[in-house]
Order: C-alpha cells, then structure tokens, then sequence
C-alpha cells in the first residue's frame, strides 16, 4: 500500500504514514459501484489495486451508462466531491478485483487545518489529479466533436482563497497585457511560462482536432473575467493542451512562473491558497464539461442537495462569492488606475 501511496509524489513520508493510520481498506468486487451519480460522498478515495471506470449515469441511449475514461491504481477518487461539496457527477465501479483507501472528509478537514506542510502536498496532488482528468475529458469532447462552450462559472471562488496580501503581490509583481480581438494568446502545443487572471474581455478555448480529415479547432469552453489561464501547464509542467484566443478585446495580469515558484517557496501559506484555489477553480471546470458532455441526456447532477434543499441557494456560497467580487473588483480597478 505505501508503494501505490508514494507515488503521489507531492505527499511526504509522513504524510503517507498518516493516511495509512487514519484510513480504512475496502475490496471490491468486479461490477460493484464504488461512487453512485448524484448522491452524497463524505470520503475520498484512493485506488491501491485492480482497474477502475468512470462512467456516466444510465440513460436511454446508454442503459449501463457510457465509459468515460478508467482509473490505474494511484488515482484517486472523490476529490471534485471533496473540493467542490457537491453530489457525485459520475458512477465509479471495479472493473477488475480492486482495493481502495477510504479516507473519511472530516479527518482529512482537520488534518488540513492543523498541518500546513500536508495542506501543501494534499491540495498540489488534488490540482494535479484535476488537471490530468481535465485534459482527458477534453481530449473526449474533441473527438466526439462536442461544439458547445459552456461559461466557467464560479471562477471568482480564487479571490475568496487568496487572501490580500496574495492579490498585492500579484499587482506588483504581474504585468499588465492588452489583448487585442482574434489575438492568440495560448497554442496548443507550446511551453507556457506564465500564467494569467483574465481581468476583462472574453477568451476562447479550443482543443485541435480532425473531422472529415479536416483539421479544425473546437470550442470547448469560454473564460471569464476572474479566469486564471495557464495553471494546467504550471501544475502539470506540461504544454499546453489546447488553444486560448480572445473573443474580444482583453485586459490580462500575467505573473511569470520562475517569480510564483519563487513566492511560494518563500510563503508557505500562499503555496497552500494558491494550491487550493487551482483546485477549486479546475474542480468546476471539470464538472462543467462533464455536464456539456452529458448534454441532452439525464442531468449529471441534481440542484437539490439531501436535505432538500438547494444548492445554488446556500448563504455560506453566496457570502463566499460577496468576498470573491469584492476583492476581485479592488484589484481590477488597481490595475486600471
């Protein structure tokens, strides 16, 4: 087990020794659903053995629900749930005999708040882990031609995050970039080396892909002012996966990637919020294309929570988003005046 663990590279030695002492080992049999859609997960998962699916729910067309990609062991499982508190979007099941650690919500909460050398490695393995899922879903949604561009919503969730020293040293070290209409700011393919908060404007993202033996360029999202663009490639120190024009023109505040790493080997709590807020921020990215996936067919995700009520409602969410705009709003006009 502590081999399969080690292989989240972001997690120390003692990190994996806690996990090993504070969660529990479940079997599974083969077909047997581990995460049902839309119900409640209070757990996360981590594959230790066997082979794993991820599936939407059933619908008509798809009566045993529809393959969306499959989980190898080190994979973990229930980490939208766990960032985002929202139902289960997917139906997970074994594929094969498998055995997962199950880590309880509350446990891994407490030892969130109380070990900040945890709380850095734990959200760096949920950013990575988003980001590699995000790229395969949108590999899929190329090659099956899935044309729509829903809006990334929530993204000012970051500014509730990061606290106001964190948009201070943004300012000051980030520079100001005016993008005009049509103008690429990303290509697929190419080495990133900073990334950027969409400030104003409207971007385009688009995933490379051959229809008829045409190649073409497919929208699969848009940003939104509050965006951050380049975080995949900066987690994953990878190139970018896809495409990124304005639709209009833009106002960005970019931050080289050498001065971010520099800030948060410096300041460990900023390392831990900027973690955190890429995963919040990739977390609703992913649910939102699944969703446009999943377009035409059964919801993936039911408005109402357990106790019945709903979700978009909830006091706490909205006063988080107050924070999120206000804060947002003063650094906008800081960079414009």
């Amino acid at each position: 087990m502590k081999n399969i663990l080690s292989h989240l590279a972001a997690l120390q030695t003692s990190d994996i020794d806690w996990m090993t002492a504070n969660g529990q080992i479940l079997n599974l049999s083969e077909d047997q659903i581990l995460v049902e859609a839309n119900t409640k997960l209070d757990v996360l998962y981590i594959l230790l053995e066997g082979n794993l699916v991820i599936q939407t729910p059933p619908t008509p067309v798809h009566t045993q629900g529809e393959e969306l990609t499959q989980l190898f062991p080190g994979e973990l499982i229930g980490e939208l749930c766990f960032i985002d508190h929202k139902l289960a979007v997917t139906t997970v099941k074994a594929l094969s005999p498998s055995q997962v650690i199950v880590l309880p919500k509350w446990a891994l909460m407490e030892k969130l708040g109380t070990d900040p050398d945890f709380a850095t490695g734990f959200y760096q393995t949920l950013a990575m882990h988003l980001s590699g899922k995000l790229r395969a879903l949108s590999d899929l949604l190329a090659r099956n031609r899935t044309a729509s561009s829903p809006s990334l919503q929530k993204v000012l969730f970051v500014f509730a995050i990061l606290n106001d020293s964190d948009l201070d040293w943004m300012i000051t070290c980030g520079t100001r970039q005016v993008v005009k209409t049509e103008a690429r700011i990303i290509e697929a393919g190419m080495v990133v080396e900073s990334i950027s908060i969409l400030l104003e404007g409207t971007l385009g993202i688009f995933i490379p892909t051959t229809v008829e033996g045409k190649s073409l360029e497919l929208a699969i999202a848009k940003s939104v002012p509050g965006e951050i663009l380049g975080e995949m490639s900066f987690i994953e120190t990878k190139r970018a996966s896809a495409m990124v024009k304005a639709l209009e023109d833009c106002l960005l505040l970019t931050i080289p990637q050498k001065l971010l790493l520099e800030r948060m080997q410096q300041n460990p709590g900023f390392c831990i919020r900027f973690y955190r807020a890429i995963s919040t921020i990739l977390a609703d990215r992913l649910r939102t294309q699944l969703r446009s996936y999943q377009s035409g067919q059964t919801s993936l995700e039911s408005n109402v929570n357990p106790s019945g009520h709903h979700q978009e409602l909830d006091l706490a969410v909205l006063e988080t988003m107050a924070i999120a705009g206000t804060r947002f709003d003063w650094m906008f006009k800081r960079l414009i005046s």
